[in-house]
């Protein structure tokens, strides 16, 4: 079963193990109770973003040994497999809490109850700002029993650049640009986070570029590929009740180097997976670096990360949720007929009549600059 892929994330293996329980507890003989590792969470800022100064933080499940925790920052770059490019270099390699750290530009700190890691990164990671990032916790963590995690952890972030939107009153800075289609497809890798989970959708979307104010439909949809590939002409809609359209709007600005940067508002999304299964991402967003119209057969290509303060399902909390995000813009003989549009006077008519669920007001109003064209 998928969830935006396939489900074999947290609630899984809680299933699974409630399970052995009930068949072994009766017949099995009383022994020593499993005592684990320490195992190791990315905690999510409270604004859903990591900038300039913001820290890496990492939780662990008990307090560890801090002479076995060494840490890696790489950039994200995967193949199709999903390990690292091979010839890829680290960003820091072997950082520790120790005074004699490899990793001087970074100060690594842990709490006094040591079960918490504090990673300040100042301005070492400014070239790299926007791009997709990874902590690595090597293996080899303890706790203060001598406990061994025998596997590395890797943990998704992105530190959001400065964008500032543009000026009304000053035109010189209203944002300059032609999308491909004003249609993206999008692609989030949930797996680091919820193993196994992928999100894929057509992004409808709207710029006003004296304002920098955006307007976004996401339509759920399939990928005709492996689950976790982000080829965009996979995608197609679900033309049923398995059908559903998000809102969401949001601010784009301009960079320096030319590029454009945007995030969305923050929003609580519902939604019913494969009409069965209650999901809920609480303070959902996104944050995105886009250059339009740059690959070779012209379509605009986004990086960026999105970020959940609590992701729920069928009810049971899976914990905060963070993840890369790619989007590529469609051409335009790629885009469904059948998905919302803002450009629509009835965006959710087809959807609708098809047992969906479109989340765009009723009735909808197309606002000012709303085309279907890029």
């Amino acid at each position: 079963m998928r969830l935006f892929g396939k489900v074999t994330g947290p609630s899984f293996r809680l299933l699974a193990a409630l399970l052995m329980t009930a068949v072994l507890g009766a017949t099995a003989p009383a022994c020593e109770t499993y005592d684990p590792p320490p195992e190791t969470e990315l905690l999510v800022p409270d604004n859903g973003k990591w900038l300039a100064f913001t820290p890496v933080v990492l939780q662990f499940t008990e307090p560890i040994d801090p002479s076995s925790l060494v840490i890696t920052l790489w950039q994200r770059t995967l193949d199709d497999e999903g390990d690292l490019l091979e010839g890829s270099e680290p960003l820091a390699a072997g950082c520790t809490v120790s005074a004699d750290s490899p990793c001087a530009e970074i100060t690594m700190t842990l709490n006094d109850d040591g079960d918490r890691l504090s990673l300040d990164h100042g301005t070492f990671l400014d070239p790299v700002h926007g791009k997709q990032l990874i902590v690595e916790v090597h293996a080899g963590l303890k706790d203060l029993e001598g406990r061994e995690r025998k596997v590395k952890d890797w943990f998704p972030f992105s530190i959001t650049p400065d964008c500032a939107p543009p000026d009304p009153a000053v035109p010189s800075t209203h944002l300059d640009f032609q999308l491909t289609s004003g249609v993206w497809g999008l692609f989030a890798d949930l797996t680091d986070t919820l193993a196994g989970i992928y999100l894929q959708m057509f992004v409808d979307v709207s710029i006003e570029k004296e304002t920098g104010r955006i307007w976004m439909a996401g339509t759920v949809a399939t990928n005709a590929g492996d689950p976790g590939t982000t080829d965009p002409t996979n995608l197609a809609v679900y033309d049923d009740d398995k059908g559903w359209t998000v809102f969401m709007t949001g601010t784009m600005g301009q960079k320096a180097d030319g590029s454009f940067c945007f995030s969305t508002d923050t929003t609580d999304l519902k939604v019913k997976v494969l009409g069965l299964i209650d999901v809920e991402l609480k303070d959902f967003k996104l944050d995105f670096g886009m250059t339009p119209m740059s690959s070779e057969d012209g379509r605009d290509e986004l990086e960026g990360f999105m970020t959940a303060s609590q992701a729920l399902m069928n009810g049971s909390d899976l914990g905060s949720a963070a993840a890369p995000v790619v989007a590529y813009g469609s051409l335009q003989t790629e885009i469904p007929g059948t998905i919302p549009r803002l450009c629509d006077p009835e965006p959710c008519k087809t959807m609708k009549e098809q047992g969906g669920d479109c989340q765009l007001a009723d009735p909808w109003e197309p606002g000012p600059g709303f085309a279907c064209d890029p």
